[in-house]
């Protein structure tokens, strides 16, 4: 996944330059309402400019045609503001993430694409699932959990189930399990995410997710935002989920 932000051409015509310097030769032309979306975006002596890659297109209002190709053959760049015009670039708030195509890992269309023929709309699919061939994964979600790659991190609740135990052998396990407890030492619970649903708190997986809608409003699953690369490309959308969960939890 990678971070881009949205930006809308406010003058009647805005240059893209070779290079971020005003005077750098012109390469192309945004006309006023033209919306572009850049994933680079720094600050040049003191101007903040807005790198396009080659081959980059914005939205053009008005026309028919929703992508509009800018014809650059090299990267340009774009001030958001000129000392004498004023604006030029208007930074949309909302943190636009588009999805980088990994080698070797399925994407989230395809992984929606396959959980849409499972028979249970909420299944869960362990973390590791997008790194599974696809015909690994679309055996999981078919067989409801049954046929798993080996080493399958989610538990089989098929084996989960003790069914040769009658009344008195439990008992006699509660009991065993209650003695342990009166004498031990010291006690170390280990907890998963059930106990904070029952205290209020959403959970970052499953059906009680709902940490921050931000996140999902973004297209982003707490293990990507674990990463600590969004902290450089994207620091403000980083910060605000991380002071979020602070304040939940202190809550």
């Amino acid at each position: 996944m990678v971070a881009a932000i949205r930006f809308t051409a406010m003058r009647p015509t805005v240059t893209i330059r070779r290079g971020p310097t005003a005077q750098a030769e012109p390469l192309a032309t945004l006309v006023e309402g033209d919306v572009i979306v850049a994933e680079h975006v720094f600050i040049e002596e003191g101007i903040e400019w807005v790198k396009l890659d080659r081959g980059a297109k914005a939205i053009r209002r008005n026309t028919s045609q929703e992508n509009i190709p800018l014809g650059l053959t090299e990267d340009g760049f774009v001030p958001t503001e000129d000392p004498v015009e004023g604006m030029l670039l208007q930074k949309h708030l909302q943190v636009v993430v588009d999805e980088r195509k990994e080698e070797g890992v399925l994407s989230k269309t395809e992984i929606r694409e396959i959980l849409e023929n499972c028979a249970e709309p909420g299944m869960a699919l362990p973390l590791e699932a997008k790194y599974w061939k696809r015909q690994q994964l679309e055996m999981f979600v078919m067989s409801g959990g049954v046929i798993r790659p080996a080493g399958c991190s989610m538990p089989d609740e098929r084996l989960m189930a003790n069914n040769n135990m009658d009344v008195d052998d439990v008992n006699r396990s509660l009991e065993q399990a209650a003695r342990w407890l009166a004498e031990a030492d010291a006690l170390l619970v280990g907890s998963g995410a059930g106990m904070g649903v029952d205290s209020g708190l959403g959970t970052f997986r499953g059906g009680q997710k709902g940490v921050w809608a931000g996140l999902e409003a973004v297209g982003l699953a707490y293990e990507e935002i674990c990463d600590p690369r969004w902290f450089r490309e994207e620091p403000h959308l980083a910060w605000a989920f991380w002071d979020h969960c602070y304040r939940a939890y202190q809550e």
